[in-house]
């Protein structure tokens, strides 16, 4: 048969090995492709909260136990905290009593933290509102004004009030003084699209 054909007998053993050579080197640089876009991929810390909560004074019948759509939120990005103070906040939710209420939901200045464990293949929901008792997953629980207070510091939720409403709407403030990370950003957020805030808060 005439041609260029080649075959097994002008098949040499060297272009064999150049062949195979070449093929392993193409397998590493795949290799090596895929592990550099895999590293790069955003990937969900082991544990974190995320908060939402009305930025501002709302009176609104609105549940605060509701799932946040991204529409309907600002994206405040991420912060991070000490371990202490993470694991704090932990056990003080994990301490939380459950109690008789006639109240079906937690609505004006709505704040809502859910807690995610990847390890432990675990999550939980806190809603609070202004008055009465908290609610943890289907259940009411007792108020805990530090607890709250960890939490709407963390959050930058007291930004969203003018210094000198603080201990108005937010008793916890009386006790324990205003946050020193407090900023007002009262002139600087427009509510009549947007109402909720969404932060990400992860452990150093």
């Amino acid at each position: 048969m005439s041609g260029k054909w080649m075959t097994m007998k002008n098949f040499s053993p060297r272009f064999a090995k150049l062949t195979i050579r070449h093929a392993i080197l193409f397998l590493f640089l795949i290799i090596g492709v895929s592990s550099c876009l895999n590293s790069n991929e955003k990937q969900d810390p082991e544990e974190y909260m995320e908060i939402y909560y009305f930025m501002g004074y709302i009176d609104t019948s609105r549940p605060c136990e509701k799932d946040f759509d991204p529409s309907e939120t600002v994206d405040k990005g991420t912060v991070s905290i000490g371990k202490e103070e993470y694991q704090l906040i932990k056990n003080y939710i994990a301490g939380l009593q459950n109690v008789e209420s006639d109240k079906n939901s937690t609505y004006s200045m709505c704040l809502q933290c859910n807690m995610y464990d990847s390890s432990k293949d675990f999550e939980t929901r806190l809603s609070v509102g202004q008055f009465g008792p908290m609610s943890l997953g289907d259940n009411f629980v007792e108020r805990n004004d530090t607890l709250l207070y960890l939490l709407r510091k963390n959050a930058g939720f007291y930004n969203y009030y003018h210094l000198n409403d603080l201990p108005r709407y937010c008793k916890e403030v009386e006790r324990f003084g205003v946050p020193e990370n407090y900023q007002d950003m009262t002139a600087y957020f427009d509510t009549s699209n947007v109402l909720y805030a969404k932060i990400r808060i992860l452990v150093e």
